[in-house]
Parts: structure tokens; sequence; C-alpha cells
């Protein structure tokens, strides 16, 4: 998992809106942070 970041960040698949919204999820929301990886990743194609 620790490899996974670096590459989504030099790859362009994680913008600086991505991030804010799944901090909003996770911190406003109250959403698991493992749903809102999985749909991150589902949205992006890569799960």
């Amino acid at each position: 998992m620790d490899n996974i970041v670096p590459a989504l960040i030099s790859s362009a698949a994680m913008t600086t809106d991505d991030l804010i919204a799944m901090n909003k999820a996770v911190d406003i929301d109250r959403k698991k942070v493992s749903d809102v990886a999985a749909e991150f990743l589902a949205s992006k194609g890569l799960a």
C-alpha cells in the first residue's frame, strides 16, 4: 500500500480535488476510509 500513493500522484491519477473530496468524505461525511479509497480506485478504473 505504501507504493500506491507515489504511483497515483506521479501518474496524475489523483488530483488535488480528488484529495479534497476524499478528505471531506471521511472527515465530514464520516465515511470509512476503506470505503472512500475503494470508491476512488473504482472511479479511476484501478480496482
